[in-house]
């Protein structure tokens, strides 16, 4: 940025954001996949100061009240759209104005986040309640925002700023034609509202395209004239947080109504189930609902996914719900975990699902159970055959024992997974799969309270039931019925289908993320017996676990791509490609990941297995206390602390391969900052891009193969008696074209921090 001076006419509309953005990414939300956004909090009706500075509330009407709270809004929208105009024309303006003049922290010199490219991309914070009735209008907030009155109704002094940053801009091409430019934006939908006003939310978006349907067709559409900029938020699929919300009736039919009338979402955080006896049948609806087995087209969302909110570990072609977590307490019923279980294992509605895990590890038979239905809903024959899932999320689990895993292992290995759930003998018909028709009754067996039934009514069909322990003639049927668990079905309502043979084994689910709960003490002795059932379709896995074990865990995934190791003294990503390439084993390696020292030394090595294949390392460095360790004396630790800052820095400078640095370490040793930084952005011996084949073959057209020039074209036998062996042969050629290419350049960051020690035990970001 040239002057800064010369974007100060847009220090006012600044100052209506000043104090309301924050730069946020999961810890707003909880998702394990969600990247950081401009967190926008927009004016409520209740924070009348915000748009009543000067004016006498006491003289005004309802809706006077309504008009000045309905600018203030207007006046917001316009500065985040000029804000965002900024960004197109010179970034680092863009990111001035937002830290200097909106306040916006984005850390400190130094740390990974203050040197991240902003998006250029919005979460905002609205009033959904429905405030408007009586006072002359009847559209919501969100309608007002999103729809077409941001097109017809500009006012003048955005229009000139707007124009003001037009004129601006040195891309010549801009200058010779309009602009039109879209920013997105997405809603965050917390717990501070009811069931009543996510339907809302749904019809008013409804509304919003509607809205933009007629405009376009209307003739009122016109392109901008030559010069002319316009910006357009587009609405994208909401956040949708019910962690606070308890589980009722109106939950479960608002989010059946608005998932089978196409509404989408990025995410859904699905409440904490409580140890409290609820209905079968309205449980049962929202687990149902939000694990539906059908999958809709996105060609019929009323909202759009734009590519900067897809993170680079999710999917490129998000479902309906772009992510689900579902936070388990502590003390949830074994009912509620096999009802939702039974749902999620016929899931079409996301790809990417993150469960908190928090149970009681003095619970063993009843963790054993839970395991089973994770077992069945995630890794089974049939969620193999039937679930959506590609990326879990398993966070904070508690307990993997080994008695855990004989249970989850004896369902996912199953070739009669419902059967061996419920510890019963297959019947003399096989396992099927049927629909239920409308208009019947099933009796739902509550699992853990003495096997008691509640009698459950459908009015509509109900797919993916499926039979087991079947003895082909009685009356009534076991079942497993999606969002309902185990039940008693008749066999006159069921309709089985005609092809009943078990689908071709699917990869199943190819990245795992594993955590456990440092907060409490935690059982993780089960690790190996879990990745010898799941490993071999794994590709992606990022561990935050004692790793003591591995070596032999890395037997069990010999399809993995990438490794994160998170949560420790040392993290670290490492990327397994080109032994896939050359059709090699994954090296085996089990340095000291718990010495800095250690790691720092064998990274310095360029022909060591594991230096070749890390590509990001993340090191915390504690204070000398008590708590870090009471048997080292002070002197001794800090004599160690310099050890590791100078292993670090030799590492830095020999190794080759390592792409990303970051060390965290309390303010004490803020004096190694500029060590570190100096090797900040070097360039090392990998490259963004492979050099494309057209400089290739020039270097080649050049290349002397010793052949002597002549005006004659010799024939093909003459020529081929002529040549003789190059001295560029193919190992020449591939070192001489990898340096031609643009090379990686090396982050490193260091950063400080006073709370490393929070940081070990609860941070949940991946490397």
């Amino acid at each position: 940025m040239e002057k800064p001076e010369q974007w100060s006419f847009l220090t006012s509309w600044c100052d209506v954001l000043k104090e309301c953005v924050n730069y946020m990414g999961n810890e707003c939300s909880g998702s394990s996949f969600m990247e950081r956004s401009l967190y926008i909090e927009l004016p409520m009706r209740d924070q009348s100061e915000r748009f009543t500075q000067g004016v006498d509330l006491t003289s005004l009407s309802d809706t006077d009240h309504e008009d000045l709270f309905r600018k203030q809004l207007q006046k917001s929208r316009e500065a985040m759209a000029l804000v965002a105009a900024v960004a197109h024309v010179d970034y680092a303006a863009w990111r001035y104005l937002l830290e200097k003049h909106c306040s916006v922290n984005f850390g400190v010199e130094g740390e990974p986040v203050y040197e991240k490219k902003i998006p250029v991309r919005y979460v905002v914070a609205l009033e959904l309640k429905d405030h408007t009735w009586g006072v002359g209008t009847h559209e919501s907030d969100l309608v007002f925002f999103f729809g077409v009155h941001q097109r017809l109704h500009p006012s003048g002094e955005y229009g000139e700023a707007l124009q003001q940053i037009a004129a601006l801009d040195k891309n010549p091409l801009r200058s010779k034609s309009d602009f039109d430019f879209d920013v997105p934006v997405r809603v965050d939908f917390d717990g501070a509202y009811g069931m009543n006003e996510l339907v809302d939310v749904g019809i008013a978006e409804k509304i919003v395209q509607q809205q933009w349907q007629k405009y376009e067709v209307s003739g009122e559409s016109q392109s901008t004239a030559r010069g002319e900029w316009r910006c357009t938020f587009v609405l994208e699929r909401m956040i949708v947080d019910l962690v606070d919300h308890d589980t009722t009736t109106a939950m479960g039919a608002a989010l059946k109504t608005l998932l089978h009338q196409n509404t989408w979402f990025s995410l859904i955080s699905l409440c904490r189930m409580r140890h409290l006896m609820m209905p079968a049948q309205c449980y049962g609806q929202l687990v149902s609902s939000v694990f539906d087995s059908t999958r809709r087209s996105p060609q019929l969302a009323r909202t759009t996914c734009h590519p900067s909110f897809v993170p680079a570990s999710g999917s490129s072609d998000p479902l309906q719900l772009g992510e689900i977590v579902v936070t388990w307490a502590p003390d949830v019923h074994i009912h509620y975990v096999g009802a939702m279980c039974s749902a999620m294992v016929h899931n079409q509605m996301s790809k990417n699902l993150s469960l908190r895990l928090q149970m009681n590890t003095d619970n063993g038979e009843i963790n054993q159970r839970y395991w089973k239905w994770l077992g069945y809903a995630l890794f089974s024959k049939r969620a193999r055959s039937s679930s959506a899932v590609e990326s879990l999320a398993m966070m904070k689990v508690c307990s993997m024992s080994v008695s855990d895993m004989e249970a989850f292992t004896s369902i996912a290995s199953s070739d009669h997974p419902e059967e061996d759930l419920f510890g019963l003998s297959p019947g003399l018909v096989n396992s099927r799969e049927a629909t239920l028709k409308g208009g019947t009754l099933i009796r739902c067996v509550l699992d853990g309270w003495d096997e008691s039934a509640d009698i459950v009514a459908f009015e509509a069909a109900i797919l993916c039931v499926q039979t087991f322990s079947d003895d082909g003639s009685s009356a009534w049927v076991d079942s497993i019925v999606p969002g309902y668990g185990r039940c008693q079905v008749q066999r006159c309502d069921l309709v089985f289908d005609s092809d009943n043979a078990t689908p071709p084994r699917d990869e199943g689910i190819s990245s795992l993320r594993l955590q456990f709960n440092k907060v409490t003490p935690s059982i993780s002795d089960g690790l190996i017996p879990f990745f010898r059932a799941i490993g071999f379709s794994l590709r992606y896995l990022t561990l935050d676990a004692p790793r003591r074990e591995l070596p032999t865990i890395l037997g069990y995934c010999p399809n993995l791509v990438e490794l994160s190791l998170c949560g420790g003294v040392v993290d670290a990503r490492l990327n397994f490609s080109v032994y896939h390439a050359k059709g090699e084993s994954l090296p085996q390696f089990n340095p000291n990941w718990d010495s800095v020292s250690a790691i720092a030394t064998t990274l310095a090595d360029n022909d060591n297995s594991l230096t070749k294949c890390t590509r990001r390392i993340r090191v915390r460095i504690e204070q000398f206390s008590d708590e870090v360790d009471s048997s080292v004396p002070p002197l001794e630790y800090e004599r160690r602390v310099r050890a590791d800052f100078s292993a670090l820095l030799d590492m830095l400078k020999t190794n080759r391969s390592l792409e990303y640095l970051e060390v965290a370490v309390p303010p004490v040793y803020e004096r190694y900052l500029q060590s570190f930084r100096s090797h900040h952005l070097e360039p090392i011996w990998r490259t963004l891009n492979p050099l494309p084949l057209g400089s290739k073959l020039a270097f080649l057209s050049i290349c002397t193969l010793g052949s002597e020039p002549s005006v004659k074209r010799p024939d093909r036998a003459e020529a081929r008696s002529r040549i003789v062996p190059s001295p560029l042969d193919l190992h020449v050629l591939t070192i001489i074209f990898e340096f031609a290419a643009d090379p990686v350049l090396r982050e490193v960051y260091f950063r400080t921090s006073r709370h490393i020690r929070f940081e070990l035990e609860h941070d949940e970001t991946s490397i």
